[in-house]
């Protein structure tokens, strides 16, 4: 959709590739590890008495899910800057990142919902179902990740003398 050549040669775009697998991998799993593992650790800490259920507890918890969704958030802003053959300006906050983002959480929630609540995988496809549920996640995650970086796209190909003749018309 960018309408631009890559010049890269065969060995910068495999680089690039294992940069972008070995990063993304590590920041997704400690945003999921985070989710996953805090929770058992907070409960066994609240169970040996060192930590409380005040208003500290639920800082922490909170806490934990901001730096989730900013672990998430930067590996999207750093997939839409490394992987485009253009060279451009990393830009940490981008409207398509952030769209991105909250995309793919409520996408991952609505799922997770429909999954446990109507759809019968594994009793319809047996042990396979769990590899149909994964790949589906992975479409409409991938779908997610496109919409992000087509917004990112559009505001960055539209001109300021077309932005300010759209206002002023009435």
């Amino acid at each position: 959709s960018q309408y631009v050549k890559d010049t890269r040669n065969w060995f910068q775009k495999r680089y690039i590739s294992i940069i972008l697998v070995f990063a993304e991998s590590i920041l997704i799993t400690l945003a999921i590890g985070l989710i996953i593992f805090s929770r058992k650790f907070f409960n066994m800490m609240l169970d040996m008495g060192i930590l409380e259920k005040n208003l500290s507890y639920y800082l922490i918890i909170g806490g934990k899910w901001m730096i989730s969704i900013a672990l998430l958030f930067f590996a999207i802003s750093f997939l839409y800057y490394l992987a485009p053959a253009r060279r451009q300006r990393f830009r940490f906050i981008s409207a398509g990142s952030t769209l991105a983002t909250a995309l793919v959480i409520l996408t991952s929630l609505g799922f997770s919902w429909y999954v446990s609540n109507f759809a019968n995988y594994n009793k319809i496809y047996g042990s396979l179902g769990t590899l149909i549920v994964l790949l589906l996640w992975f479409y409409f995650s991938s779908l997610v990740l496109l919409i992000g970086y087509e917004l990112n796209l559009s505001i960055r190909h539209m001109k300021p003398k077309e932005f300010n003749s759209e206002l002023k018309q009435p």
